[in-house]
């Protein structure tokens, strides 16, 4: 199970319009909290946003390690994206303007592999709807 969620500057869950937004110099906070490891440590885990945009492929923005949790779980406390990374994938055009993060959660190679394996996904559709 995964819970994801990212706020702009002082808690807002929407997107203002282009010319008010580029104004300001907010940064994103997100959060992130995985439960049921079945066995991996949350230290092994890293989590990764990338953001998806309009008509271009996503792009890494930020990650971070995970933090133990309560209930054989980890947590992302808070990454924080600059206003500037997470403004250039905003889609304008549509209405509301909207943003779409993808959060992925890797668990570190075992002894003697190379690659980080992937073992939860979760996505978010930033000021889509009023939360």
């Amino acid at each position: 199970m995964v819970r994801f969620a990212c706020v702009i500057g002082d808690d807002r869950s929407q997107i203002f319009p282009r010319e008010r937004e580029e104004d300001v110099d907010d940064e994103m906070q997100c959060q992130a909290s995985v439960r049921d490891l079945g066995g991996r440590s949350a230290r092994d885990l890293v989590a990764e946003v990338s953001l998806v945009r309009p008509g271009g492929p996503p792009r890494v923005a930020g990650s971070d390690k995970l933090s133990p949790a309560a209930r054989d779980g980890a947590e992302l406390q808070a990454l924080i994206l600059p206003h500037a990374t997470w403004l250039s994938a905003v889609d304008w055009r549509a209405r509301p303007p909207r943003l779409r993060l993808v959060l992925r959660i890797y668990d570190r190679p075992s002894p003697g592999q190379k690659r980080w394996r992937l073992v939860a996904s979760s996505q978010l559709d930033f000021g889509r709807r009023k939360r």
